[in-house]
């Protein structure tokens, strides 16, 4: 939800859904349309809503060039908006001629007349070119704009969950309702490695990305999911929890780590003056990010290692790719690796590889396009130090009576497990994610008793506050979003990481990524089988897929 936005809107126009198939035509954006009504419209934006497709349209500014040559301009606005006053939401099914089908009586076909050619308004070098690209790519066939949510983790290899350490991307597509991309069916492996960074596995995602946004599916990564340090590592900015620029959404800043504890920084954090009134923070700027970091490479490669190291605190970003790679340029091979890096800064290509490669993924917006997530900002942030604190702050012969408490709460309702009473006071610095997120849900009945009313009052915002965060359907949108910021899940993937542990204690040892993705690609095929999916056979070039008795072993038969 919180990408929506993006997705509709905010997509440069080469990056937006660019064609829709309705009545046996396909129409694309920055072609000009003719009406039943018998205007002409160019559409800039298609969209869904109350489940029919939709444009929104600028009214084609046609103007005369020369009668007797029989040429015309036509004008569109310059870098219009989605919510614009000179857009019109017209209804697709409407359309009835495209660009090619134009006629203008005595100046012939529109095409032709406009020499097949837009025009910005106020823009004279900017002009589109009719077909839309994307027309002649697409050869007749239907696109389809399929946007995905990245995700990437640190995860164990083990079955233990300790030690052994992966790092692992996993993506579903964009759009699914929360019932359907919890399932882990429709959570896909991309790569994993026991010694490459999350940044170097990126750089071959990234390549990939951009190609299917340009060339073939329309893919673009909405938004990419982590936690605050994964995030802070592909936005290249410092981890927050220990940084003094904390946000890699704004502009927060303390002069240093103790100022971190003054009210001031406080009022900041929370966008308020002095007063307590409103004072949001500057947005932070993913294209000033881009460049400040090829600015500290520049300072990283001819200055030394304190000049790198202050600024790139003073800056607050922190690309690992250049720090890796300012460290080798002064270490034992650092003879070798200058003649390298001389090549890649040589090569107008491949010089963008000096950088953390998130920088050159199309379509994606470091500041905006990492949404906070609920699992670790808020079960393991919010709830996990609060609770610590107020079990802390108990006597033995409390956390006795509480033990009491827990042991005849009545979980009916709450869609939880048995609650074990022993456990939870024995190891409450030990819970994880799921035990505080049945905490949340209980601690009016339990906690509350031993409470002030200073640390009550503190709980009652909280417990309201997780109705809103833990909420998958929300009937009431308007005040939904007045109450609560964007919030991301990512427990899908984080129990997604067992599927990636069984495949990695049947690996070999020796080549781990390499056997673990094998063993995704076999997981990848039997459920496209299972599924009833159209498969095509490389050598023969025909299609095949699995008859109605495979797929009805599973459809219905709800033991498996």
């Amino acid at each position: 939800m919180s990408q929506s936005f993006k997705w509709r809107e905010d997509l440069s126009p080469d990056l937006r859904v660019q064609m829709v198939d309705c009545s046996n035509k396909h129409w694309y954006i920055f072609e000009p349309v003719e009406l039943k009504s018998r205007h002409i419209v160019v559409p800039l934006y298609f969209f869904m809503e109350d489940n029919k497709l939709m444009a929104r349209c600028v009214k084609a500014d046609i103007q005369i060039q020369s009668e007797a040559s029989r040429k015309i301009k036509i004008f569109i606005p310059s870098k219009v908006a989605f919510s614009s006053t000179e857009m019109k939401s017209v209804d697709v099914r409407d359309f009835s001629l495209n660009y090619a089908q134009i006629n203008l009586n005595q100046y012939g076909s529109l095409a032709q007349a406009c020499s097949y050619k837009l025009h910005e308004h106020g823009n004279s070098t900017h002009i589109f070119p009719l077909p839309n690209p994307w027309r002649t790519k697409a050869k007749g066939m239907i696109i389809r704009h399929v946007p995905i949510n990245l995700y990437a983790d640190d995860t164990s290899g083990n079955v233990s969950k300790q030690f052994n350490k992966h790092m692992v991307y996993y993506f579903t597509l964009s759009g699914l309702p929360p019932r359907v991309a919890n399932m882990e069916y429709n959570c896909h492996f991309l790569c994993t490695s026991k010694t490459a960074g999350a940044l170097e596995l990126a750089d071959q995602i990234v390549d990939q990305m951009n190609e299917l946004a340009t060339e073939a599916v329309m893919s673009v990564v909405l938004c990419f999911q982590g936690d605050s340090p994964m995030h802070a590592e592909i936005t290249s900015t410092p981890v927050p929890g220990v940084a003094l620029h904390a946000c890699r959404m704004c502009t927060l800043k303390a002069a240093s780590t103790k100022d971190r504890k003054s009210a001031s920084y406080v009022l900041q954090f929370l966008g308020r003056n002095a007063q307590g009134s409103e004072e949001p923070q500057v947005l932070q700027d993913w294209n000033s990010i881009k460049s400040k970091s090829k600015l500290l490479w520049i300072i990283g490669k001819e200055q030394t290692s304190k000049q790198f190291d202050d600024s790139t605190a003073e800056h607050g970003i922190r690309d690992c790719i250049t720090c890796q790679l300012v460290e080798n340029i002064r270490g034992p091979e650092k003879d070798d690796w200058k003649k390298e890096i001389d090549k890649l800064e040589k090569d107008n290509i491949n010089q963008e590889k000096l950088f953390n490669p998130f920088l050159r993924l199309k379509g994606f917006d470091g500041c905006k396009d990492t949404p906070v997530e609920i699992l670790h900002v808020f079960s393991l942030g919010v709830i996990k130090y609060m609770t610590r604190d107020f079990m802390q702050s108990l006597t033995t012969k409390k956390l006795d009576q509480m033990r009491h408490w827990w042991a005849a709460v009545n979980l009916n309702g709450l869609n939880i497990p048995t609650i074990n009473p022993n456990y939870i006071i024995k190891h409450f610095k030990s819970l994880v994610g799921k035990d505080f997120k049945m905490v949340v849900q209980v601690a009016p009945f339990i906690f509350f008793k031993f409470m002030t009313p200073a640390q009550r009052d503190h709980w009652h915002s909280l417990c309201i506050l997780s109705t809103l965060v833990f909420t998958n359907h929300i009937e009431n949108m308007g005040r939904y979003l007045e109450d609560v910021r964007n919030l991301f899940a990512t427990e899908k993937f984080e129990s997604f990481n067992g599927i990636m542990r069984l495949a990695s204690v049947h690996s070999n040892r020796h080549s781990p990524g390499r056997d673990i993705a094998i063993s995704f690609v076999n997981f990848q095929s039997i459920r496209l089988i299972l599924s009833g999916a159209q498969l095509i056979n490389h050598q023969s070039g025909q299609t095949f897929h699995a008859q109605p008795d495979v797929t009805n072993l599973f459809k219905y038969n709800h033991m498996i």
